[in-house]
């Protein structure tokens, strides 16, 4: 794993460090996996907000399923073009974003709309490319043409705009994934990108090369070969997972027990008989 912490105002990098130097260590086999359900038509998948509803991306619309009722209710906004990225971490303030425009809607529970920024309203020449939640109320958003990161209230008013970044930090040209976990900000672009919530750069992971990961407690989880990886920051040691699909496109861990995967045709939910994480 490359990983490359960074020394505010200071010059000098810390060698990097490779994941050829650490363990890695296989941590199940696929008989560890028990399917517990096929939802067989959910493609698109998301991922599951904290009360369990199943939402997911289908043809431009965003959809929210409810297994237990069985229930199915559907968004999409006309002249916004399709939903092209959902942050479900607040399930009664759900963050709808559309690339095309950078248009940002927060809708209830219900899929009612309550709040529709403009993206054009943001920030003077240019338009958000990533978006996400912040811990603070609000939400982050990133600005490609003028390198910036910034937040914002849910009415859209600015908190915290950073410095352009592009002159140390070329590399954020094109930032596909923003979140924000633990007091800090990952971005990915060609690798992750970690920083502070005042906009510091702190260090950049560039092994983990897909913007579909997901943050839980001190590891990244990530997808590659068909294998669900996850390396640990404070162990600096990565686990691999045998997954019990073959053609998993997204996946999401709800808890220590359970995952979500999305193959071609249908999502399914396994039950994990060992630990995610500790």
């Amino acid at each position: 794993m490359e990983y490359k912490p960074i020394l505010r105002n200071v010059k000098a990098v810390f060698v990097l460090i490779f994941l050829s130097l650490y363990p890695i260590i296989v941590w199940s086999d696929t008989d560890d996996f028990t399917l517990l359900k096929t939802f067989e038509d959910i493609t698109g998948f998301v991922a599951p907000d904290p009360l369990g509803n199943i939402f997911f991306i289908s043809n431009g619309s965003l959809y929210k399923h409810h297994p237990l009722e069985g229930e199915t209710l559907s968004y999409s906004r006309s002249g916004f073009g399709p939903v092209t990225h959902v942050d479900v971490s607040d399930p009664l303030n759900i963050l709808v974003f559309f690339a095309d425009f950078g248009n940002i809607v927060l809708l209830d529970k219900n899929l009612t709309q309550k709040q529709v920024i403009e993206g054009r309203s943001l920030l003077k020449d240019d338009l958000p490319q990533s978006v996400s939640h912040s811990s603070h109320s609000g939400f982050w958003a990133y600005f490609p043409n003028v390198y910036k990161i910034a937040r914002f209230t849910n009415q859209g008013k600015p908190e915290l705009v950073s410095q352009d970044l592009s002159r140390e930090y070329s590399g954020l040209a094109n930032v596909l994934r923003l979140t924000e976990h633990r007091e800090r900000l990952f971005l990915y672009a060609n690798g992750i990108w970690v920083f502070d919530l005042f906009a510091n750069l702190l260090f950049t992971i560039y092994d983990i090369q897909t913007p579909d990961f997901q943050l839980v407690k001190n590891k990244i989880f990530y997808l590659k070969d068909n294998k669900l990886h996850a390396w640990d920051f404070f162990l600096e040691q990565e686990n691999v997972f045998l997954l019990p699909e073959s053609d998993v496109h997204t996946f999401y861990i709800p808890d220590n027990h359970h995952i979500f995967l999305q193959t071609d045709d249908a999502l399914k939910k396994y039950r994990f008989t060992r630990q995610f994480f500790n």
